[in-house]
């Protein structure tokens, strides 16, 4: 969130794009029979158990749409090569352009009646500042937090209790940053590799070196959830009783979020996961060596391949109503429906 950080330069993103297939337009969706839909885009699942009926279709297109998030009728994405927050929705239709600015969004959250990314300034190295928007409205955003000419170099993003969380690579920390006020709480130090976070309003996670952390809010400082893992975790999400992550290798495993020195329960292996999300029931994924969206039940068991023939599948986001992925490759929105 790197690769261990899997954050890239719109360079890095064409070069990515460029190792994909071009999209044949093909896409055979399997119902997934056990229902579900994956997690919100910043790794807090979703409730829903409602199957879905497919198949897959294409909503929406842009140029490069880095990460994605669902709420009520509409999709956002955010577009790192025209640098802008798109909107469309969610049956398909017209799209819109949230805000601009020239600059690079990244790590999008849809949060009330606002959004939040990461942006990046030209010339900083990666992210440097958080960007709040309303979504019903258009034009430019409004700083909530490193409004000044600091390169701070900061990715991943999750949202918490009346705060965001993101890791700050200049400091090495994880930052707490309040929705209303923007002022900045340093919540975790010395925190060298950051891949992946997840947060749900009582807890944060991030995937470390070999480890995953965590900190819940209001009660002392981070600590070690997971530690000695054989491979570095990559992506991560949590439920009410889980906590689910990728590691480098391809494997997936599943820990329960209340004894973190459990022995973890591998769910699958072979991935070449992007990004990760859950509902009730399932672990969802785009697979960037198959081609494909992808999903497992949370206890283990067959994988389903919900589409296939995907150009670079890359964001991810689920809700009650489908999931919805971003392509890299041809930079399309597509959505399988509940």
């Amino acid at each position: 969130m790197r690769r261990l950080v899997l954050i890239a330069s719109v360079v890095g993103i064409a070069a990515a794009c460029s190792s994909f297939g071009e999209n044949d337009g093909n896409v055979t969706p399997t119902p997934d029979v056990d229902g579900g839909d994956g997690g919100s885009a910043d790794g807090a699942a979703d409730g829903s158990t409602v199957p879905f009926t497919g198949p897959a279709t294409e909503i929406a297109k842009s140029a490069a749409p880095i990460s994605i998030a669902t709420d009520g009728d509409t999709v956002y994405w955010t577009d790192r090569v025209d640098g802008v927050v798109r909107a469309a929705p969610k049956a398909g239709g017209a799209t819109r352009t949230v805000s601009g600015g020239g600059e690079v969004p990244d790590y999008l959250v849809a949060d009330g009646d606002n959004l939040y990314w990461l942006q990046t300034r030209p010339g900083c190295p990666s992210h440097e500042h958080l960007l709040v928007h309303a979504k019903a409205q258009t034009g430019n955003a409004t700083a909530l937090w490193g409004n000044d000419a600091q390169c701070y170099s900061t990715y991943r993003m999750a949202t918490g209790k009346g705060a965001l969380f993101f890791y700050v690579q200049r400091d090495n920390v994880i930052v707490e940053v309040s929705k209303s006020t923007g002022n900045r709480t340093d919540r975790a130090g010395n925190e060298n590799i950051i891949s992946g976070m997840a947060g749900d309003g009582l807890a944060v996670y991030w995937t470390g070196q070999n480890s995953i952390r965590k900190y819940e809010q209001g009660g002392g400082g981070a600590t070690p959830f997971v530690e000695n893992l054989e491979s570095p975790p990559t992506e991560i999400a949590i439920d009410n009783t889980n906590v689910f992550w990728t590691d480098q290798k391809g494997n997936l495993f599943r820990v329960d979020r209340n004894n973190g020195k459990a022995i973890p329960q591998p769910l699958t292996s072979g991935l070449g996961a992007q990004r990760i999300a859950l509902d009730a029931q399932n672990v969802y994924w785009t697979d960037k060596t198959a081609s494909a969206v992808k999903s497992v039940p949370k206890q283990g068991g067959t994988v389903r391949t919900l589409a296939t023939d995907q150009s670079g599948p890359f964001a991810l986001a689920v809700d009650d109503s489908g999931i919805f992925w971003s392509n890299l490759g041809d930079g399309t929105i597509h959505a399988i429906k509940r």
